[in-house]
């Protein structure tokens, strides 16, 4: 017997693109799945069927067995079952019951915590056993190349929230692989052009970014992608975002250099942010690698000036994915100089505390990987602060 459950279906190294949700203005009821991974099962000679799949965390592509073995045995007037899946050392096991004679019917929830480089992998099953066995599915799991997109802009930047409108449509279309970070920085965010612009958005890192590539300079609003040198340049204007950030998927697709895993773990009554980031190399790698990691809060309301509404001084409007700082440097810490083995795990460990003014149910955090000499983000990731 086969059953597969495709929860998204991948072309080959292309990502589709069908999988996530736009998020609104931030929805304390819309689940994140910025940390999930989608493949299939394929349960081959395994009796019964598998729903919500997903690969929680995991740093490595997968293609292996899933073993299934089952007991049923029967006493009296009733039989009872077990079977127990096993996933690259993990086990997890489901038992149930049933009258004498009559299949026995095992469901619920399966979560294999490997816990190195393949993560976790959680589905439902649900199965009518009738006599004992042993079988091995495949497992097909994808890691995603991600795309870090950095939208510069400023509260008196009235053409800036057309580029941010433009990023939540590409994010729309890309889901979680598509990570925005708005910086504010330049002569548009700063607080010299009076009420009701009093509000300060600049941060240091956001600062000496935009004053080393020179993005406000060009004329905001403005980005990069991967901080990508694109036909010369490495600012790309918002409108090509989307499709450059395309092209880094098609070339990379399923198959980074290196993922990132972060686990965050906040106090609400210390306003404390314990941050582990952990980066996997996937490919030997050469070279002199830094990671920086950087906190971001989504919805912050505050005045805009926006050339497309009537008025257009918005007192309400909402800000996204805005750069709050640097968490271990503004330009992070070098984690890789010469030669990195493949499925080498890089570990790194922060502390940091949240300003009360800001919203921590609207906090991620983001890492990005990047090459120190040419600047390239090779790999990015974020996580909410509370999920």
């Amino acid at each position: 017997m086969k059953a597969k459950v495709a929860i998204c279906a991948l072309a080959a190294g292309l990502l589709m693109q069908s999988c996530d949700k736009v998020e609104p203005p931030f929805l304390e009821s819309q689940q994140s799945s910025s940390e999930t991974y989608y493949g299939y099962i394929e349960l081959q000679g395994i009796p019964g069927i598998v729903s919500g799949l997903q690969f929680l965390d995991n740093f490595k592509t997968d293609s292996t067995n899933l073993i299934a073995s089952w007991n049923i045995t029967t006493s009296g007037g009733t039989s009872t079952g077990t079977i127990t899946f096993q996933w690259h050392g993990a086990t997890a096991t489901l038992n149930g019951s049933g009258p004498a004679g009559t299949p026995v019917l095992l469901n619920g929830n399966v979560t294999l915590a490997e816990g190195g480089l393949y993560g976790t992998l959680s589905f439902d099953y649900e199965g009518e056993l009738s006599t004992s066995g042993s079988e091995k599915g495949i497992v097909v799991g994808y890691v995603y190349q991600n795309v870090l997109v950095e939208d510069y802009t400023g509260h008196f930047c009235g053409n800036c929230p057309r580029a941010t409108r433009k990023a939540e449509e590409f994010k729309a279309l890309y889901g979680d692989r598509f990570i925005v970070v708005g910086v504010h920085a330049g002569f548009f965010s700063w607080t010299i052009h009076g009420p009701p612009y009093t509000y300060d958005f600049q941060t240091a890192a956001g600062t000496q970014w935009d004053t080393d590539f020179g993005i406000s300079n060009a004329g905001n609003p403005n980005g990069m992608v991967n901080r990508k040198v694109i036909n010369g340049n490495r600012i790309v204007t918002f409108t090509a975002w989307g499709p450059e950030a395309s092209n880094i998927y098609a070339a990379k697709g399923v198959n980074p250099d290196m993922s990132i895993r972060i686990d965050n773990d906040f106090d609400d009554a210390s306003r404390n942010l314990d941050v582990t980031v952990r980066s996997a190399v996937l490919k030997d790698l050469s070279g002199t690698y830094k990671l920086g990691v950087y906190l971001v809060e989504d919805s912050v309301v505050k005045w805009q000036k926006d050339y497309d509404a009537s008025p257009e001084d918005v007192e309400f409007y909402v800000h996204r994915d805005v750069l709050r700082g640097d968490i271990n440097g503004i330009y992070g810490e070098q984690i890789i100089a010469g030669n990195a083995m493949a499925e080498s795990i890089i570990t790194k460990n922060y502390s940091i505390n949240i300003d009360n003014e800001y919203v921590a149910e609207h906090c991620h955090v983001v890492a990005m990987i990047f090459d120190e000499n040419t600047k390239e983000v090779i790999q990015a990731y974020e996580k909410k602060v509370i999920d």
